[in-house]
């Protein structure tokens, strides 16, 4: 498991706080780190652990990347970072993309064992 959600943690990392960063200048990087690995656990439990062992990868990634979009919308209101609708659809997006390709290495790991 451990490892599992470390992968997850870096490769929503690689996406979300440089987008973070880059789209909000007032966000420190401690701020874009630590709301990278909460959305990391909050989408591993219900992205991964909920939903995508109930359904497909494709319902799976479109579900993380709509609570990606949600979870960094909250963050942003309540640490006053300055994110537009359009910023907040490309990290919901860019998570998106980085969940399919996590989900199907979560299949390619399930087939292996």
């Amino acid at each position: 498991m451990w490892r599992k959600l470390f992968w997850k943690a870096l490769w929503n990392g690689i996406v979300t706080v440089p987008l973070l960063l880059w789209f909000s200048p007032e966000t420190s990087v401690t701020g874009a780190l630590v709301a990278s690995l909460a959305l990391t656990v909050v989408s591993y439990i219900v992205g991964d652990q909920m939903i995508l062992r109930s359904t497909n990868n494709v319902i799976a990634t479109v579900c993380d990347a709509l609570l990606a979009f949600f979870f960094v919308w909250v963050t942003a209101y309540y640490a006053k970072w300055t994110l537009s609708f359009t910023e907040l659809c490309v990290i919901g997006i860019g998570a998106g993309v980085v969940e399919y390709f996590y989900h199907r290495y979560l299949a390619s790991e399930r087939a292996a064992h």
